[in-house]
């Protein structure tokens, strides 16, 4: 059991990565867990990739960490930028064509997870980032219905269409999370529910 992950997501802007930072964040402390995050910003015209940091821990936090437990690959050239914060025990997951061949040498574990082409299976690229999201929970094995709940208040206002096909989304990434088997196991807080998330 470890103390504390650090997750990063990696991919262009307008992916949905803050939707995955909220949904993930609110889920993960109504777990009982402690979280912190941080997001990186590049210039779009610059062609620069933008990060999210999500901390998960037994105690407290209040900083990033230099290392990453948990890389998700979400477009191409998402890992160079910030490649001097992996490690040999990093889990890279992502579409085997979004991880440049040099990353693929036995230095890293990498998981191919098409989540483009399982967003695509409900119906449009644009569920990319509740897969994420799913695909998250489903590793740290948070309780499906909580995560339905997350889905359902958070588009509530797009109505039943878009909310359902949002929870078809997040259950199919939810167990392809599972499905990977990563073992990552985080001691919770139970008093960690009752907090406020800053």
């Amino acid at each position: 059991m470890k103390n504390d992950v650090s997750i990063v997501l990696s991919g262009e802007a307008g992916q949905g990565i803050r939707t995955v930072e909220l949904l993930l964040n609110k889920t993960l402390k109504n777990s009982g867990y402690n979280v912190f995050s941080t997001t990186e910003l590049m210039s779009r015209v610059r062609g620069g990739n933008n990060t999210t940091e999500i901390r998960v821990s037994n105690k407290r936090i209040e900083a990033y960490i230099d290392k990453i437990d948990i890389l998700i690959v979400l477009s191409k050239n998402a890992i160079f930028r910030i490649e001097n914060r992996l490690t040999r025990d990093t889990i890279i997951i992502g579409q085997d064509n979004f991880i440049e061949e040099k990353y693929k040498n036995g230095h890293y574990k990498i998981k191919d997870v098409a989540i483009s082409s399982l967003a695509k299976e409900v119906g449009d690229l644009i569920y990319s980032n509740v897969i994420t999201y799913g695909l998250l929970s489903g590793i740290f094995d948070i309780n499906l219905n909580l995560i339905k709940e997350s889905i359902t208040r958070h588009f509530s206002t797009k109505g039943k269409e878009i909310t359902d096909n949002n929870i078809n989304a997040v259950i199919k990434g939810y167990e392809k999370g599972k499905e990977l088997k990563l073992g990552i196991q985080v001691e919770k807080d139970e008093k960690i529910k009752n907090q406020v998330l800053l």
